[in-house]
């Protein structure tokens, strides 16, 4: 399991950057998709006592923040 929420702010990884979350107000992995903004606090695959995967995940908001328009006045 991946835990973001200890991170160091403004950390870059490979898929994003640490960052506090807009949304909630925790640290989190911030990264945008499809012109929206994620935040991931913590993740992990762990198996089921099936034999399946159980996927764990902690992410702001569940569908995603729109991008924040830029400030039409810094243009």
């Amino acid at each position: 399991m991946t835990d973001y929420t200890n991170r160091i702010v403004g950390t870059k990884l490979n898929t994003g950057k640490i960052d506090i979350c807009t949304y909630c107000g925790r640290v989190g992995l911030v990264k945008s998709i499809n012109g929206k903004i994620f935040v991931t606090h913590f993740e992990g695959i762990t198996p089921s006592e099936e034999g399946d995967a159980q996927i764990w995940d902690d992410e702001c908001p569940k569908k995603g923040i729109p991008l924040k328009p830029s400030n039409p006045e810094s243009h």
